[in-house]
């Protein structure tokens, strides 16, 4: 059930989906009845990085899903937080500075 879950807001969120040019998803829209299941994932995901720490892929997907849900600021907190935890890691530093330039914009 978790990973029907899992899949079912991956799609809503676009995850792994190509962007339009005014960066939706496409054939994805959040509704009534499906927001509630995406920000309770989103919360658990933040939870457990939060607590477990994460991979960078990990953190992309957190900062992309607030990016889709409209959530700039949880966006831009996350991805300091990102920054901290891959101090030293000067790829994943790189692009996180690059996710936050274009969420900026």
């Amino acid at each position: 059930l978790i990973n029907q879950d899992m899949e079912r807001v991956k799609n809503l969120l676009g995850i792994g989906q190509k962007f339009d040019e005014d960066n939706q998803a496409p054939g994805n829209a959040l509704t009534p009845e499906n927001k509630d299941l995406v920000y309770e994932m989103v919360r658990g995901l933040s939870r457990r990085i939060e607590n477990q720490g994460g991979t960078f892929e990990e953190w992309v997907k957190l900062v992309r899903s607030y990016t889709v849900l409209g959530e700039f600021e949880n966006a831009l907190k996350t991805i300091e937080k990102a920054l901290d935890a891959f101090e030293g890691k000067p790829e994943a530093v790189q692009k996180f500075q690059e996710i936050k330039t274009k969420i900026k914009k």
